[in-house]
């Protein structure tokens, strides 16, 4: 005769390191729905709702504090965010100093086979071709593809999208190429970017 039991085992989980307060909670809680203001302010082209949004969006995760890998992320993406804002209302050197800022928060919470760790670097190649800075941008869609190959390599699963996305990278690299008379080059990469 079957028998059914129910046996309780007590734990408790251990908190390490320091803990938010509650400002931190509260403004990480309201930095969602500013971040999804943001991106629909980007999405629609409406240059000073994007950037005011965007920038609420930064102060909140500057508030709320890093410290959780989700902090991290949800910092880089605000960084991030704000700099597409302030390059759509032409402001490009301060769009490449909110790349940065990304770019620090994701060595916080990413590796180079996380495809997320890829798009701070591509879109400051993006902004530093804009800003005539080639050299840099040469090396930023370096990292930037490399990590989608490894991105790749990492989950097969994510293969199609992955490879959209370094696709899209390959072709913004070939097209600085192109401009550096550099065709050679920049047909190899649009030629990978076709194998994708």
């Amino acid at each position: 005769m079957p028998v059914t039991t129910v046996l309780t085992v007590p734990f408790r989980l251990e908190h390490h390191g320091p803990q938010p307060t509650a400002e931190q909670e509260k403004a990480a809680q309201a930095c969602f729905p500013l971040s999804d203001k943001c991106r629909s302010s980007l999405k629609a082209q409406n240059s000073q709702d994007a950037l005011d949004y965007c920038k609420q969006a930064v102060d909140m995760c500057l508030k709320a504090g890093d410290l959780t890998s989700s902090d991290q992320l949800g910092a880089m993406l605000s960084y991030q965010y704000y700099g597409h804002a302030l390059l759509s209302a032409g402001r490009p050197q301060e769009a490449l100093e909110q790349e940065n800022l990304a770019i620090a928060e994701s060595t916080k919470c990413l590796t180079d086979k996380d495809e997320e760790y890829a798009i701070p670097f591509f879109w400051r190649a993006f902004i530093e071709t804009q800003l005539g800075r080639n050299d840099a941008a040469l090396a930023d869609f370096a990292t930037a593809e490399a990590s989608e190959q490894k991105a790749i390599l990492n989950l097969p699963d994510m293969k199609t999208r992955y490879g959209q996305e370094l696709a899209s990278i390959l072709k913004q690299h070939a097209a600085l190429l192109d401009s550096m008379g550099k065709t050679a080059e920049a047909e190899k990469l649009r030629a990978e970017a076709a194998a994708l």
